[in-house]
């Protein structure tokens, strides 16, 4: 399987909840794909069997679809095409084509149908920002975050979309869920403060919770996974494996003084205050092999600029550092 049948395959295991770019990238897909590479990735199954991504369609949709599918592939090779696409690959792909093109119009149209108008907050890197939404629910912006939200919130939920990292204090009101889609994760809450760290370089998705209850949900292939997370729980995401776990998160109460941009450190290694200062900066913090293991006990403000963070970790911590080319080297 391709690069390209793979990143299809994912999408529509959860084009649910696809982005616009997400999106548009599938239709045009399905829209070239050959019938022999579509089959092999929508039928791995043995014969009989239904594969995930046929399960979510409704075929009964589809068949307005299907002639015109059909002309398009005449149309391509000039005669009427010799091996042609089997029915339910046609029912599958003019369905997934009616959804997604349903979705973009939606996206691209929001304010038409429903009079609501998206608005987006986003910081750069080095930067925060508090911003308060329509239902009353305050968000903390970490460095280098977009947050995608309707300028009133309408209907049975309250939906947002989160890249990076932000620490959410929810207006209570449990008959219409608030809920984040961040990258492969959702989560789903009624009134709560936590914290959501979700960049696209990170390997892991993060969500702790400080009070109340959260509902942890990640899709792949058809199969959901979900965690309920309680005050001091933890819920990660491994992209690599797709795998959602829980753990017990007693140091959660952190995130009230990081969404100021204020971390304390407990015997941190060195090189977890680099790759801290790295996500905050996005810029390259390199640590000499001598130093990795070396404890910080203490507190930075990441409001500062790197220069001025460094000088304090060379006093508390007796080592020197400088800059090249735009790269932090810590040394002895």
């Amino acid at each position: 399987m391709n690069t390209n049948q793979e990143r299809a395959k994912q999408l529509i295991s959860r084009y649910r909840n696809l982005s616009q770019q997400d999106s548009i990238w599938l239709s045009n897909y399905l829209e070239s794909a050959d019938p022999d590479e579509f089959r092999e990735f929508l039928e791995p199954h043995p014969e009989g069997e239904k594969s995930p991504e046929a399960d979510l369609l409704d075929k009964a949709v589809s068949a307005k679809l299907l002639s015109s599918i059909h002309k398009r592939i005449s149309s391509e090779s000039g005669n009427p095409p010799v091996r042609k696409w089997p029915a339910a690959l046609l029912a599958i792909a003019a369905s997934l084509l009616l959804l997604l093109t349903i979705g973009i119009f939606y996206r691209n149209n929001l304010s038409i149908i429903t009079g609501q108008e998206q608005l987006s907050a986003a910081t750069s890197w080095g930067e925060r920002k508090t911003i308060i939404l329509p239902d009353g629910t305050k968000v903390w912006l970490a460095p280098g975050t977009k947050l995608n939200y309707p300028d009133r919130f309408q209907g049975n939920i309250r939906p947002v979309e989160l890249e990076g990292e932000a620490f959410f204090e929810v207006s209570h009101d449990k008959e219409h869920p608030f809920i984040i889609s961040s990258g492969e994760v959702k989560t789903t809450v009624l009134g709560t403060s936590f914290n959501v760290s979700a960049y696209q370089k990170e390997q892991t998705i993060k969500v702790a919770v400080l009070s109340g209850k959260v509902r942890v949900e990640a899709s792949e292939q058809g199969k959901t996974q979900r965690q309920i997370l309680l005050p001091n729980q933890q819920a990660i995401l491994e992209k690599s494996s797709k795998s959602l776990s829980m753990q017990s998160y007693p140091q959660s109460s952190k995130y009230l003084l990081q969404r100021e941009g204020r971390f304390e450190y407990q015997g941190a290694p060195i090189q977890d205050l680099a790759a801290e200062m790295e996500r905050q900066f996005n810029v390259r913090f390199v640590v000499d092999e001598s130093l990795k293991g070396k404890a910080f006990y203490g507190s930075l403000d990441m409001n500062n600029k790197p220069a001025e963070i460094l000088k304090k970790l060379s006093l508390v911590m007796e080592t020197t550092w400088e800059e090249k080319a735009g790269v932090y080297f810590i040394n002895p």
